[in-house]
């Protein structure tokens, strides 16, 4: 028995160590789309409690990438990513309270969730609760509060963008389409989805597809906006829901 249980203790201690290694390895995965490597990856973390990998398991889970689409379990996830700390899995769970999504829908609970992400600077948080404000959405609405909400945010996707975060590049071209935070560019919203797009981000795919079909920020060109559109739809356009597209903030993987 005493052995059963040192040899249980050195495995988890050896997943601890490892975690760093074996969350990339997951990421690497997802995004090469073998969904099913990262699904192992990120469970065998999520159940010792890694909290990144319970909210990527969440994503999977969400998307019905690898495994049945479920809600609840990707609600679940998300959950425990959030009382962890991840400011990426508070997001999300705000997003499904404010949905109604696996979970009773509030208002109140998304605003809640929301301001512990944005606590830590996380700019999709901090566009999300000027959402909240702009809307009136379990909070007074207030317009002065959302405007200096989605400042933050846009402030914080461009300094990301210019690093290389083409998810943050993303977030900025949803912020310069619809002037939050920044002045209103549809032809600087369709150079940044463009760069993402180039990049390999389906969101911004679908978008460049969105904007070269209707002429916004480009001349439009139907040909190539068809070519763009099945180049975001490779792996399937049902699965760009719900988290892809979040009141203009693109979801990070």
């Amino acid at each position: 028995m005493k052995k059963a249980l040192a040899a249980v203790v050195a495995l988890v201690a050896l997943l601890m160590a490892a975690m760093p290694i074996m969350r990339d390895r997951g990421l690497r995965a997802y995004h090469e789309e073998n969904y099913e490597v990262a699904l192992g990856y990120w469970r065998a973390l999520a159940i010792i409690g890694d909290a990144k990998s319970q909210r990527l398991l969440g994503l999977l889970y969400e998307r019905g990438q690898g495994v049945p689409r479920d809600i609840n379990r990707a609600t679940e996830w998300y959950r425990a990513a959030a009382q962890k700390g991840d400011a990426e899995g508070q997001a999300f769970l705000g997003i499904m309270y404010a949905r109604g999504q696996g979970i009773a829908q509030s208002d109140e609970e998304a605003v809640i969730w929301f301001q512990k992400a944005a606590s830590q600077d996380l700019a999709r948080a901090y566009g999300l609760l000027g959402d909240m404000y702009s809307k009136g959405r379990g909070v007074q609405k207030d317009d002065k509060k959302a405007r200096d909400l989605f400042i933050r945010a846009a402030e914080l996707d461009g300094k990301a963008a210019e690093q290389g975060d083409i998810d943050a590049e993303t977030s900025l071209a949803f912020a310069y389409s619809a002037g939050l935070g920044v002045p209103r560019d549809e032809q600087r919203a369709f150079e940044l989805f463009s760069d993402a797009a180039e990049k390999g981000n389906r969101i911004a795919q679908r978008n460049v597809s969105y904007m070269l079909a209707k002429g916004i920020g480009v001349t439009q060109d139907t040909k190539l906006a068809i070519e763009w559109y099945r180049k975001a739809c490779q792996s399937g356009c049902d699965r760009i829901t719900n988290e892809d597209i979040q009141l203009g903030y693109a979801t990070r993987n």
